[in-house]
């Protein structure tokens, strides 16, 4: 999915009548629902269970309970809260499983006291990422190569004109190009989250 189609997807969870085809099971909005939330939900889990195998049993698991689940959800922001706390505590019960060093014991100890409040604003952080990432894979090999590499793995300028055999020059005037299209098409395209995510792709300018 890219992010034009993520844009229209958002739409779609905003239309008049989605709720009422959602909460039917109809297999459309169900679609539409997993294209927007399957993603986030992998790297949630994922970030709290550190298995990429278990994070995608725990998608499967949160959408089929979904399915299962008899009540109605009156908005959007209802249903999305259940996904989340739905993997959040499918996640919790992994590590449970694997607890067998104390290390893991406070792990679980800090979230499963994470307040509710936390838990959203960890919700939208994780979107917002989703998101952002994305978008970088849009862009020209080279220029994904030089951002992922600055962004998400906080190497220097050196170093990535060491893995490429590039100039530190060519590294900063492709970082600047990349950022600066990225921010662009974020606004004139209405992408979900589009003024956080020009002000983060400001922070690397």
């Amino acid at each position: 999915m890219n992010a034009i189609e993520g844009a229209a997807i958002n739409h779609a969870l905003t239309t008049p009548g989605f709720m009422q085809a959602v909460n039917a099971r109809e297999k459309a909005a169900v679609r539409t629902l997993y294209m927007e939330y399957a993603k986030a939900l992998y790297s949630y889990a994922f970030r709290i269970t550190q298995s990429r195998v278990e994070a995608e049993d725990i998608v499967a698991d949160t959408f089929e309970k979904f399915f299962r689940h008899e009540g109605q959800f009156d908005n959007i922001a209802k249903l999305r809260n259940f996904l989340y706390a739905t993997a959040h505590n499918r996640s919790l019960n992994y590590l449970r499983d694997e607890s067998l060093h104390a290390d893991k014991q406070q792990e679980i100890a800090r979230l499963t006291t994470v307040e509710e409040a936390d838990v959203l604003t960890r919700i939208v952080e994780n979107e917002l990422m989703a998101t952002i990432y994305e978008l970088i894979q849009q862009l020209p090999e080279k220029q994904r190569f030089i951002v992922k590499a600055t962004i998400l793995e906080g190497k220097t300028a050196a170093e990535i004109a060491a893995e490429l055999h590039i100039s530190i020059a060519d590294v900063y005037t492709n970082k600047h190009r990349a950022l600066l299209y990225l921010r662009a098409y974020a606004v004139a395209h209405k992408i979900r989250f589009a003024i956080p995510i020009w002000y983060f792709f400001s922070r690397y300018l």
